[in-house]
């Protein structure tokens, strides 16, 4: 996967060209949110003027016709017909920026995307998610985070960002939230639209001075990770449901990544992450079988190198390829944050299909990522601690 970054200026060529280059992804996302909110609350179509366009299939009760209604309202949006805009309309959005972030998957299809508007009457600083769409085959794999953090990085002296979103829509709530976000329960106008408060959730994520680079926490290491999170008091153990409802804190460790994405939220807005807690239907709390079958469930506690049948087994579905290594760990482990498991067969062809795309070093992997780049091998460890020796002392300072 790779990212491509572009900032135009609204309604420049650019930009109409790269909305329309991302519209089925945009259309087919947005409609999922706008058609949730309206069957649990058809009264706005007789609320919102936006909604006018609904009222004739919405009184012959034609749901079909007002999905394809919606469709053509949210089409509108990406494929702009710059006739059908005033003169000072135009004017003022030509002052406007907007940065979009695509992620691509191996064939350079967009898979995912995040745009960030800045406005003259935003303040300093300030950048409105205007959307956040991921195709439905590479959801719950942390991509969407991956998006908006690379805004987070791109953009300088960020002070806040801001977003709308439908009350109806608790996956979006829930993400931001978890990524720093807070409510905020006013009604705010944009370019002269109210978002009234019934029928939108306004989001805020303030920001501290940038300093520390995401990108060169890369280089530090698992120990100093941690030595950080101690300080931080940042939960760095996973911790598992028990049958009987307790919560327990296990010796085991989350993802390098997933603890340094932990420790960058913390450090940009203050706000203190939570473990990560595995529940009790995704856990073994058995020893380990003397065999198992393709039909067996992959469970954490289960999931180890030195349950030598369970490793057997996922070597005789992939015809030896199987390894128990970084690959195999992180997509077990994204499997358990989402609450889910599968069988060894499953997961046998999700670690095959990740391997085949498995083309570059993971970020986090600094080292195979710089000397892919063309580091030179013999002086990478003095620049690893050179680099993580200066932002071990940068963050550490922050402890209050």
């Amino acid at each position: 996967m790779k990212f491509k970054i572009t900032k135009n200026t609204m309604f420049t060529s650019d930009y109409i060209a790269e909305l329309k280059n991302l519209s089925q992804l945009g259309i087919n996302s947005f409609q999922e949110v706008e058609m949730d909110f309206i069957r649990k609350n058809p009264e706005i179509i007789h609320e919102d003027q936006y909604m006018a366009p609904l009222k004739d299939a919405f009184e012959k009760n034609d749901w079909k016709e007002i999905e394809e209604v919606m469709k053509g309202m949210i089409s509108s949006h990406f494929n702009i017909d710059l006739s059908q805009y005033p003169a000072e309309k135009l004017a003022y959005f030509q002052k406007a920026s907007v940065l979009t972030i695509q992620a691509l998957n191996e064939n350079n299809k967009t898979i995912g995307y995040t745009s960030f508007l800045s406005i003259p009457e935003f303040e300093k600083g300030q950048y409105r998610i205007t959307a956040l769409a991921v195709d439905n085959e590479y959801r719950r794999q942390g991509l969407a985070q991956k998006l908006i953090e690379k805004g987070f990085e791109r953009i300088e002296n960020l002070q806040e960002v801001f977003l709308s979103t439908r009350p109806s829509n608790e996956k979006a709530k829930s993400f931001y939230l978890k990524n720093g976000f807070s409510e905020d329960e006013n009604e705010i106008q944009i370019a002269g639209h109210t978002y009234k408060k019934n029928h939108w959730v306004q989001m805020r994520r303030k920001f501290m001075k940038k300093d520390i680079s995401r990108d060169e926490m890369n280089y530090l290491n698992m120990t100093e990770i941690k030595m950080i999170c101690r300080s931080l008091k940042i939960p760095f153990q996973i911790h598992i449901e028990k049958l009987n409802g307790e919560l327990s804190k296990t010796s085991d460790i989350e993802s390098k990544s997933y603890l340094l994405d932990k420790i960058y939220l913390f450090l940009t807005t203050k706000r203190k992450p939570l473990p990560i807690i595995y529940r009790s239907k995704i856990i073994s709390f058995e020893p380990f079988k003397e065999k198992y079958s393709e039909d067996d469930l992959l469970l954490f506690n289960d999931f180890k190198s030195t349950n030598k049948e369970l490793i057997q087994k996922l070597q005789d579905l992939t015809h030896h390829r199987f390894k128990f290594g970084a690959i195999a760990f992180l997509e077990a482990h994204k499997l358990w944050r989402a609450g889910k498991t599968v069988s060894l067969k499953k997961f046998a062809k999700i670690w095959e299909t990740a391997m085949t795309e498995h083309t570059k070093p993971l970020e986090e992997w600094a080292y195979l990522t710089d000397l892919q780049n063309g580091f030179d091998k013999d002086s990478w460890k003095k620049h690893r601690v050179d680099v993580a020796d200066k932002l071990m002392k940068n963050i550490l300072t922050k402890v209050d």
